[in-house]
């Protein structure tokens, strides 16, 4: 590979023409084209996920190794490139791996490293995992090139920690398959520009006797003593909300036989009544209906977008269950909603409307009849006509109870109407509770 065919690769590269640079270094046979080649495609699929600003100046050549530069370079945008995106589009970025702290509980030795001091320094006594704690932000010691391979294992035999990776205590040689995993904490989150206090300093005995008591009920989960509930308690409520319940729905369908006496009848006949009429209206002018005349526009709001306007980030930090904690930056995109503008159209259009109502009605058993409106220009289509729209008719038959006078009214079909004789005996049914009529139960009475 001649000094000048590197000289180009490398401006090219500087410059963000890889493709160039690419199509140079597939011609060259020679291993440090390869090498070179397969960084930039690294680094390109890197970039891809996440484009990364270059804050070189122009022209400029930056010193160094063209390969340990593309190297450098790529773990810069794999660095500010998200580890996942969820489902709900939350962006995660990798914000680095920490020590957990626990304290001593023989010696009393205070902020001792999860992950360094598996043992106190002190006093020689093994760290016990559920002791661990978050530290204050300011008091966090990274830890540099962590590979995490679980949950530390807890040895049956003798309670020794060990790697999530290993098969036999390395304190007593005890194999670690029936072996417990360290328990966690739960995660900690604090808005952007808030900073993590410190999760406090365990007392793991008293922690165990707290939950021992809240496991047999004597102690709520806030720590204060508790009045034991009876077992049956809750069910026994529960099941007298439903009898309850169940009493009012019954109460207000219950119904009772009525024997009830005919007095009248009454009938309406109605006609509905539309005029041929200018009339105002809008709608968006992509859809204004034919016909329409005197049309005028203005901008109005139609609908309103989701655009980007910036992002809302929030920190967590999530214990790995090793002796170190992982921080993760969540970021989601916020949106401001704007409106999106369109062309209102105002107008008039000559369209039938409803204009009145022609009724004919009686108190009695007579021969119904319709009403005989009189329709402006009938039967044509011009400003000002009329036309009938539809008719309704409705039959009433009217009823007294004898023992205490009420009565009640209830619509029927005209042939039920027509032979009913004034009174004629009926059975109806009659709500116990609001004493209104079921008029789908009337029968005549035998």
């Amino acid at each position: 590979m001649s000094q000048e065919q590197l000289q180009r690769v490398q401006e090219l590269i500087a410059s963000g023409r890889y493709a160039e640079a690419r199509a140079i270094l597939q011609t060259i046979d020679h291993p440090e084209a390869a090498r070179l080649l397969e960084t930039l495609t690294a680094m390109e699929q890197a970039t891809s996920q996440q484009p990364a600003e270059d804050d070189r100046q122009p022209g400029a050549t930056p010193g160094g190794d063209l390969l340990t530069r593309l190297q450098q370079r790529r773990r810069e945008v794999e660095r500010r490139a998200p580890i996942r995106t969820e489902a709900d589009g939350t962006r995660v970025y990798d914000a680095g791996t920490y020590q957990m702290l626990w304290d001593c509980q023989y010696c009393g030795t205070t902020g001792l490293l999860g992950l360094t001091h598996r043992f106190c320094p002190n006093c020689g006594a093994a760290q016990n995992p559920d002791s661990r704690y978050y530290p204050a932000e300011d008091a966090m010691v990274a830890v540099e090139n962590h590979e995490y391979v679980g949950a530390d294992l807890i040895c049956p035999s003798c309670d020794a920690l060990n790697s999530g990776k290993a098969e036999f205590c390395g304190n007593c040689g005890a194999p670690l398959t029936a072996a417990a995993r360290a328990k966690t904490l739960e995660a900690q989150t604090r808005a952007e520009g808030e900073k993590f206090a410190s999760s406090g300093s365990r007392d793991v005995v008293k922690e165990k006797f707290e939950a021992e008591m809240t496991r047999v009920g004597v102690r709520k989960p806030g720590g204060a003593a508790a009045r034991r509930t009876p077992a049956w308690l809750p069910i026994a409520l529960i099941v007298l909300a439903v009898v309850i319940c169940g009493g009012i729905v019954a109460a207000l369908l219950a119904t009772r036989d009525t024997s009830v006496t005919l007095i009248g009848h009454s009938w309406t006949r109605e006609i509905r009544i539309e005029e041929y009429a200018a009339v105002s209206d809008s709608a968006w002018c992509d859809s204004v209906p034919a016909g329409a005349y005197s049309i005028s526009r203005r901008q109005e709001v139609r609908s309103h977008r989701q655009v980007p306007d910036g992002e809302e980030c929030s920190t967590v930090r999530v214990d790995n269950g090793d002796g170190t904690f992982r921080m993760e930056q969540r970021c989601r995109t916020r949106y401001r909603s704007e409106p999106v503008y369109d062309d209102k159209c105002y107008f008039t259009i000559n369209r039938w409307t409803y204009r009145r109502v022609a009724t004919a009605g009686g108190q009695r058993l007579e021969e119904p009849y319709w009403p005989q409106p009189a329709l402006a220009c009938a039967n044509q289509v011009r400003l000002g006509c009329e036309r009938e729209a539809g008719r309704s008719e409705q039959y009433t038959l009217i009823f007294r109870a004898p023992e205490d006078g009420k009565t009640y009214e209830c619509p029927v079909a005209y042939d039920v109407w027509r032979g009913a004789a004034l009174d004629s005996r009926w059975n109806l049914e009659v709500g116990a509770v609001l004493g209104d009529a079921r008029c789908d139960s009337l029968q005549r009475a035998e």
